[in-house]
């Protein structure tokens, strides 16, 4: 997932250069009720999104935050310098995906594909996520979430410098069907347990604390 997210930075930077049919210098707001089969992207802009609007292709910014409307349906969301924020029941049929930049989901969001950034916290209130949840140096806290695949704690570089426990909080009832795993022992991993939320798999490289 490192790999790819840097992968999913590039592609960004090389689409801003080459293609002559996004915005430059602007933010992209589309109204409520919207329905649309063209992609939304822009550079130095950020990509808001309202209410019950039906996005069937992606919407991609590199410089700019992401925010989507309540009912709103989309296709994958991207950004390299930015948050993602999803308000209430809103489906996305592709990932959510950001570098720099927290993400922030809603209750009753279901996601058919990844969440993942590199810096930034991952916050999920009462959602679903289909495939992984990843990060390489931000919190996870899981409200009464559900992962059904696995939460990675990728590979860091040797830049990367963090001075206290990466936190991966489960409550209200949260629940990873997958695995906990963590690729790197640079620093330490703690997984906060409830005791009415549950890790179906294994716990891997990281500290299981009981709230």
């Amino acid at each position: 997932m490192y790999t790819r997210t840097y992968a999913t930075a590039a592609a960004l930077v090389l689409l801003a250069v080459f293609s002559l049919n996004m915005s430059i210098n602007r933010s992209i707001k589309i109204p409520d009720n919207t329905t649309s089969n063209e992609a939304h992207e822009t550079v130095n802009g950020s990509i808001k999104i309202g209410t019950n609007c039906t996005l069937s292709d992606e919407c991609q910014t590199v410089n700019g935050s992401i925010k989507v409307g309540k009912s709103s349906k989309v296709a994958t969301l991207q950004t390299v310098n930015g948050s993602i924020k999803l308000a209430d029941d809103v489906q996305v049929t592709g990932d959510v995906q950001t570098v720099n930049g927290s993400i922030q989901v809603q209750a009753g969001c279901a996601i058919s594909g990844d969440v993942d950034n590199v810096n930034g916290d991952i916050a999920l209130t009462k959602a679903e996520v289909v495939q992984n949840v990843s990060t390489i140096n931000g919190d996870i806290e899981l409200d009464g979430a559900t992962i059904k695949g696995n939460i990675v704690i990728e590979e860091v570089s040797a830049k990367c410098n963090r001075d206290k426990a990466l936190v991966i909080t489960l409550k209200n009832g949260a629940t990873v069907e997958g695995n906990i795993t963590v690729k790197h022992d640079r620093f330490p991993v703690e997984v906060h347990l409830d005791k009415d939320s549950q890790v179906k798999g294994r716990v891997e490289n990281a500290e299981i604390k009981e709230m």
